[in-house]
């Protein structure tokens, strides 16, 4: 996965690649084996293949795009897992079916082998971000955006469309992509209930299409404060008298900008459009700050929508940064429904697929006097 948490996708190699090159004839061969051996769950036959022969363990069948690794993870072997994996096994490469070999686990109902594979993911994860923000000016290349923006402030100079198919409210980008549907009730809900546990003082992050901000508003908190960016956004909290709410405060800007006029609050949602993982983590590192010693974080967990387990292993990544800022977090899994082909209709990318969302709740950790 990468760093925005898209899974990298190992090119397959082609029957016409370096045909120049004789010895790559023999070398494919070994690859081949290796796929065998895999397959046939013989892990002395992988490890001779690989210890010996030189066999790529990186290598994909060319038809369906099944890894070694992803066949010892359909037989759940932990032992052959583990090998590949300290031989360079790509842990997140799919196949032709968009599966990894975590879901080769999940299928096979290996538990061990999920478990493995989840925690060498993390791990992976957790480096990568580290190296990332160690990386100089230079290394850090600037590139698009999940959603095709070049940053933020692309998107903010964008126009957004509010407008509805045969059962959704939608809002979308200039692109048709959704920046946010009515399917999302439910879980705004849920949300919103979170941080007004105590009916204190809120923030919010990223109006959209205001669900999130009524389902607060319903639950009558102290005060109420919206951090939104974007012009069009503005213009419909005017109209639909957002700015005329007695206990509503409406900061203007990008939260990056306005955030240090903020806080500390009982209660936090995050919810923005057009940024990344980078963006993220900076917004958490404000937490400490904003968030009151009983205070509750809640977030639009989006996170990796296509994969079940790289999903997995975002929040359990997420988990562990939040941990290092002083923070627990739990997830509850909530059930909702996005079968329904229609309610994508005008939507040019789904971005969401399972009828399965998980509910982050984050709490400050409780400091103990050791003295």
């Amino acid at each position: 996965m990468t760093q925005d948490g898209e899974p990298q996708v190992k090119r397959v190699k082609s029957s016409g690649d370096n045909e120049e090159q004789k010895p790559q004839k023999e070398e494919k061969n070994y690859d081949k084996e290796l796929l065998e051996a895999a397959k046939a769950n013989d892990f002395e036959k992988v490890k001779e293949l690989v210890e010996k022969h030189d066999a790529d363990t990186t290598h994909q069948e060319e038809e369906t795009g099944a890894s070694a690794l992803m066949l010892a993870s359909a037989h759940g072997n932990c032992e052959m897992i583990q090998f590949l994996l300290e031989n360079h096994a790509v842990w997140n490469a799919v196949d032709r079916q968009h599966k990894c070999a975590g879901d080769y686990a999940v299928d096979g109902a290996h538990q061990p082998a999920i478990d493995k594979l989840l925690r060498h993911g993390v791990i992976s994860e957790m480096l990568l971000g580290r190296a990332a923000l160690n990386a100089t000016k230079e290394d850090k290349q600037k590139k698009m955006d999940a959603q095709g923006f070049e940053d933020n402030h692309a998107y903010l100079r964008s126009k957004l469309k509010y407008d509805n198919n045969k059962v959704e409210g939608l809002l979308l980008d200039d692109k048709e992509d959704a920046v946010m549907m009515s399917w999302e009730t439910k879980l705004m809900e849920e949300h919103a209930r979170l941080i007004c546990h105590n009916k204190g003082s809120v923030l919010n992050v990223g109006h959209g299409m205001g669900i999130v901000d009524g389902k607060i508003q319903a639950n009558d908190p102290a005060h109420h404060t919206i951090i939104e960016a974007h012009p069009d956004v503005l213009k419909r909290l005017q109209e639909t008298g957002w700015y005329d709410k007695p206990n509503v405060t409406i900061l203007e800007g990008r939260w990056q900008d306005v955030i240090h006029k903020a806080g500390p609050f009982d209660g936090v949602f995050y919810d923005t459009y057009a940024e990344d993982d980078a963006d993220l983590k900076e917004f958490h590192s404000h937490l400490p700050r904003i968030l009151k010693e009983n205070g509750v974080y809640s977030f639009y967990n989006g996170c990796c929508p296509d994969n079940l387990f790289f999903h997995g292993v975002a929040c359990e990544v997420m988990k562990l940064e939040l941990n290092d800022l002083g923070l627990s977090c739990e997830y509850t899994a909530m059930e909702v429904s996005v079968t329904d082909p229609e309610m994508w209709e005008k939507v040019r990318r789904r971005y969401w697929y399972r009828n399965t969302y998980y509910v982050p709740l984050c709490k400050k950790m409780e400091v103990l006097d050791c003295t």
